[in-house]
């Protein structure tokens, strides 16, 4: 079991040292000395201390040398032996923005860090980029870093406050009295949802709440890129991230206040890390939380458990906006024939579909499945045909054994309701917008036709690109287009032959699909041509009209 001590280091310090050292801290925290002043205030008290001693005994004994070694330096150092800094490590990063951890020689405090990068962006591909810069001094400095706070340091400083404990352990042990009675009608908060009330712990047949005399921590996983200039009329041009967590034991009115919130990093620009890259910088954390998971983490110490507690903390949630989210589980964007996280519905043409009872979950089994062939894939090539059959790639979140992005990956409510749905409504569905005061005219189709859906298997089966994918549906909407003065022979003459051309403008592959679909497959000849297959569908709709 992971072991994370908590044990301030000013607790090891003598009496006269602590006192000392707690007058700079209080000058700097509590009336906001700069740190110049404080350093001041440190060496005047060191000087004070020495002559005392020495007053009393010409020569310094052994134990006031020992008062006086310990007296901190610089106000940097003395804030340290409280604790009041959090825990980071700096790791080195790539123009390929692979991540590398600091090493430190024996006995020696200064990090060192690789020359070069030995990732491999794709699998035929070594990086090789150097990772360090030579200074005017000689001194080898990283070109790029992103600084890690550390998350047991962070679950440390929350499990110091009483106050804050209580509270964490009290949701766990309320949601556990309440497991045998029915669910509540309104959901209040993430303990009263379904998910977290058959969350099943790390131990085989318990529950995650049922905590016993450990912790149970939940967390809300956030990350979003914003422009650190802010907007500019020609758009957003740099782009820097934050990965952030939350702790959902706690109650809403405290839970997002900065002093309890934990900030895992910076994602420095000026661009952010595109596709899969964004694992370089969440994997620090995973690998603490799957650690977490797998054994737990034992806090020498904490508020109401002065001798030490085990806690295991999870992702519950990963709360972002759409892009964002599809980012972070590595899922094809909103722009991609794969529409949905958590249903399988495929190709853009199902937008706006509201026959709810026929959606289908995805499996999330399968889904890590897919991420991990995409992870294993020898080839550039062959990469690129997984993701193009199951819209997925490789997420470090699938280092978590209870990741299941069709549960966990949420859009927050601002992007998704006031901003998604609400607006929608407004504006589309009541128009209640002055976008709609002169509404393009929308013609009604000639005659109604239900087509069948592709379906991603028979996609990746006939080996249709993206494009041939999207003209599938487009060719659905040529084939139903209203005809201009129906009644005038001359008129649908024209439609015929517009129609025909704008077929022939079709891929091959589409036409042939919808042929088989429609069974108006072109009589045989030595062989067929584009042409066969748009005469014949032409004459499909001819027999309609």
């Amino acid at each position: 079991m992971l072991e994370h001590e908590n044990t301030p280091p000013i607790e090891q310090m003598d009496i006269v040292a602590q006192v000392a050292v707690l007058i700079g801290v209080v000058c700097s925290i509590m009336m906001g000395v700069s740190q110049r002043s404080g350093n001041f205030i440190i060496g005047p008290l060191s000087l004070l201390l020495s002559l005392a001693f020495q007053r009393s005994d010409r020569r310094l004994s052994a134990s006031h040398e020992n008062v006086i070694r310990q007296l901190p330096p610089t106000m940097e150092v003395a804030l340290n032996k409280f604790s009041l800094t959090s825990k980071t490590i700096t790791y080195v990063v790539c123009s390929c923005h692979c991540t590398y951890a600091p090493l430190y020689l024996k006995g020696s405090a200064v990090p060192s860090y690789p020359e070069y990068c030995t990732h491999h962006p794709n699998p035929e591909t070594l990086c090789g980029e150097p990772l360090l810069d030579t200074q005017p001094s000689g001194a080898r400095l990283p070109k790029k870093t992103f600084v890690y706070h550390d998350f047991n340091d962070y679950l440390a400083g929350l499990l110091s406050r009483s106050d804050i404990e209580m509270m964490m352990d009290t949701v766990c042990d309320n949601l556990t009295a309440s497991l045998s009675s029915p669910p509540p009608c309104f959901v209040k908060t993430p303990f009263e949802a379904q998910f977290l009330r058959e969350f099943s712990g790390p131990k085989a047949g318990q529950f995650f709440v049922d905590r016993g005399d450990e912790g149970r921590c939940a967390f809300s996983l956030h990350i979003d890129f914003f422009n650190p200039e802010g907007m500019t009329v020609r758009g957003a041009s740099n782009s820097s991230g934050i990965i952030s967590m939350a702790c959902l034991n706690l109650p809403l009115d405290v839970r997002y206040k900065p002093e309890n919130m934990y900030l895992a990093g910076i994602i420095l620009g000026p661009k952010q890390p595109s596709l899969e890259n964004l694992n370089h910088y969440i994997r620090p954390l995973i690998a603490q939380l799957a650690t977490s998971w797998k054994q737990g983490v034992q806090y020498s110490r904490t508020a109401n458990h002065p001798g030490g507690c085990v806690t295991w903390s999870v992702i519950v949630l990963a709360v972002c906006d759409l892009p964002a989210a599809r980012h972070l589980a590595a899922l094809a964007g909103t722009g991609s024939h794969f529409l949905c996280s958590a249903c399988n519905c495929y190709h853009r043409a199902n937008y706006g579909r509201t026959d709810c009872e026929k959606w289908v979950s995805r499996d999330k089994d399968k889904l890590r499945q897919y991420a991990e062939q995409w992870r294993d894939a020898p080839t550039t090539a062959e990469r690129e045909r997984l993701f193009k059959a199951h819209g997925i790639r490789y997420s470090e979140l699938w280092r978590l054994p209870y990741w299941d992005p069709t549960r966990q990956l949420v859009v927050d409510s601002m992007h998704c309701i006031l901003e998604g749905l609400v607006q929608h409504h407004v504006r589309n569905l009541l128009g209640l917008t002055n976008d709609n005061s002169s509404p393009p005219e929308v013609k009604p189709p000639a005659f109604h036709h239900s087509f069948d859906p592709l379906d991603p298997e028979t996609a990746a089966a006939l080996s249709m690109s993206t494009k041939e994918v999207s003209q599938v549906s487009a060719i659905h909407l040529l084939l139903v287009a209203q005809v201009p003065c129906a009644d005038n022979p001359d008129h649908i003459t024209m439609f015929m032959d517009s129609l025909q051309r704008s077929l022939l403008g079709k891929n091959m592959v589409a036409l042939q699909y919808i042929c088989r679909t429609l069974s108006c497959i072109p009589s045989k000849t030595t062989r067929l041509y584009k042409i066969n297959y748009a005469n014949a569908l032409v004459q499909w709709v001819s027999d309609f009209l």
